[in-house]
């Protein structure tokens, strides 16, 4: 997971990492091309909406983080198990 606090107009590694996360969780906005664009920030609003606890500000905040990772970590576990099946 990204070390800093990605926000809209943010380039760099910590994007890409939160991109590939968001379309391994189905959130696709496209290509993980490392800038926190139009299309992330949207496509981060979008999670933060499924969460009733979190704010919808397309910031990639601490509060965001905790409950992105759990749920990444979810999807991969589920993920897993259907190989397995």
């Amino acid at each position: 997971m990204p070390h800093k606090i990605p926000k809209r107009d943010a380039k760099g590694n910590d994007v890409v990492l939160l991109q590939v996360g968001l379309k391994m969780t189905n959130f696709n906005f496209g290509t993980s091309d490392g800038d926190f664009g139009a299309r992330t920030e949207n496509c981060l609003k979008q999670f933060q909406s499924t969460v009733s606890e979190l704010e919808i500000s397309g910031i990639f905040d601490h509060e965001t983080k905790n409950f992105y990772s759990r749920y990444l970590m979810a999807s991969i576990i589920i993920s897993e198990a259907i190989v397995q099946i």
